[in-house]
């Protein structure tokens, strides 16, 4: 039987619908089974008024690519959704009565360039785990009432080149794990809330040009054990609460243009007693990686130590030594080099952070684990020590 539309309506007991293939969904959308559990289409149609009253009361997955104008108020008879994903939509908001889908669990949004925002009724998805939106250019506000979702645990904005702010009972989020905030060029400061985030545990504010500080509250984010802020411009130094979070473990600072407030900013800094990793991009000043508990390390030239005694505002009469550097750092964190080596398969590979796999160098026969990271790509390799004896 050849699939095509009068087929596909022919099928009552159809469960999954996944096509590549672009379908006239208005023309099938009100013939599809009744059973279908997952919807996956790429159609042309500015309307699934047909699909959404067929009563499909069945549907858990839906994943549409097409250029919806609107949704339909009947949107929320799909009571049983779970997982949604709308991709190139060009509607400019969601109807009230989207808050009404009591088991929507995961929610995306990409390249819908008209969605300004989301309704104040968006608060009600009382499952709802994770929110992505990407690309989503004219993309202006979160509702105030945003931070009384009570499940959601991942926050990810990527390119919302026109959203303003967060509304300040974003503190308010009590079990958000991940946030990841990136291309989010006029948010200019973090609601005072933002330290109530109580498990908040992976943040990335990436290339958040006008993001003039953190808020003093920051170190209140007991959980938070990674933290990003490449690509940032903060005109303030690093609030003083920064050095009281106890569980930071991981750090970066990449293609931070503000690095003299950085260097202020150690003293905060030096009292993260978990810290292991502290990232600053290759080819700026003060360019270097720490890794924790490394046993063994090679001797550092003076050019290198004068590059940290910069960065730590060493003073120039100081003895640059590995010891005085490392006075300088958390107990849990020491200096390892970075090497450049040659690689048939890939003419130079720079930058390479290196990583003991144990803390003692007699029990793991000298092995490291090298990782570049790239902008579309993480390789990771294992090498022999003796390579760079």
């Amino acid at each position: 039987m050849t699939l095509n539309l009068k087929s596909i309506g022919q099928m009552k007991k159809l469960r999954y619908l996944d096509s590549e293939k672009e379908l006239m969904l208005d023309e099938v959308g009100g013939e599809l089974s009744k059973t279908v559990v997952l919807l996956r289409l790429c159609g042309k149609m500015s309307s699934i008024c047909d699909l959404v009253d067929g009563g499909r009361e069945c549907l858990a997955v839906l994943d549409l690519k097409a250029p919806l104008t609107c949704l339909p108020t009947t949107f929320s008879e799909l009571q049983n959704l779970e997982f949604m994903n709308f991709e190139a939509c060009l509607f400019e908001g969601l109807p009230e009565t989207f808050g009404k889908l009591p088991r929507l669990r995961r929610l995306t949004f990409r390249s819908c360039k008209r969605l300004r925002s989301l309704p104040e009724s968006f608060v009600r998805l009382s499952e709802l785990r994770s929110l992505e939106l990407h690309h989503c250019y004219n993309f202006k506000a979160l509702p105030d009432s945003f931070g009384q979702l009570p499940c959601l645990e991942t926050l990810i904005m990527v390119s919302l080149f026109n959203l303003q702010r967060l509304p300040e009972g974003f503190g308010n989020l009590s079990q958000l794990k991940r946030l990841v905030i990136s291309d989010a060029h006029n948010i200019t400061e973090l609601p005072k809330s933002f330290g109530r985030l109580a498990e908040l545990r992976n943040l990335h504010l990436d290339d958040m040009s006008d993001l003039q500080a953190l808020p003093d509250t920051f170190g209140q984010l007991s959980q938070l054990s990674h933290l990003s802020i490449a690509g940032c411009n903060m005109k303030q130094e690093l609030p003083h609460s920064f050095g009281q979070l106890p569980n930071l473990t991981s750090l970066d600072l990449s293609r931070c243009r503000s690095l003299k407030v950085y260097r202020s900013s150690m003293a905060a800094i030096q009292r993260l007693r978990s810290l292991t990793h502290l990232q600053v991009e290759a080819g700026w000043p003060g360019t270097f990686s720490f890794h924790s508990k490394v046993s063994h390390r090679e001797n550092l030239s003076e050019s290198e130590l004068r590059e940290l005694a910069s960065f730590f505002r060493l003073n120039q009469e100081d003895h640059l030594k590995d010891d005085k550097v490392l006075e300088l750092l958390p107990a849990s964190a020491s200096i390892v080099k970075s090497h450049e080596i040659e690689n048939e398969a890939s003419n130079a590979i720079q930058n390479l952070e290196l990583l003991m796999v144990d803390n003692v160098v007699g029990e793991t026969a000298g092995v490291f684990e090298i990782s570049r990271v790239d902008v579309n790509t993480l390789e990771t390799m294992s090498i022999d020590l003796e390579q760079f004896s």
